[in-house]
């Protein structure tokens, strides 16, 4: 499994996906993948190791026993696996894939707080 940055918007179906946003290559074809690739649509996530994350010290030393040691290990585990091996809940794990997202998503441009294209 990879995962995937939006470089611009686009939609599939009903679900809209803006600028930064993070995706499972499951979401799509292996045919739309190489398109989307192809015309500059998504680019693969090259994510940080979690120790590296601000304020995730403490939790990357949990995860790196259970061997997921980066954001992208992390995004692409099962949620209730990594809930059941570290006595966590599942809402608590999808809460801190929510938090990655947020700390690996470019910044914002030209000053422009909630316009991410």
């Amino acid at each position: 499994m990879a995962v995937y940055r939006v470089l611009r918007r686009m939609n599939k179906g009903d679900t809209f996906y803006l600028r930064g946003d993070i995706v499972k290559d499951d979401l799509f074809s292996e045919d739309a993948l190489r398109k989307l690739l192809a015309v500059g649509a998504i680019a693969p996530v090259n994510a940080p190791p979690l120790a590296e994350i601000a304020g995730w010290e403490k939790k990357a030393k949990k995860l790196e026993a259970i061997g997921v040691s980066d954001v992208t290990q992390f995004i692409e585990a099962d949620p209730s696996a990594l809930a059941k091996a570290l006595k966590v809940s599942r809402a608590t794990i999808l809460r801190w894939g929510r938090d990655l997202e947020e700390q690996v998503r470019p910044p914002e441009r030209d000053g422009c707080t909630g316009c991410r294209d």
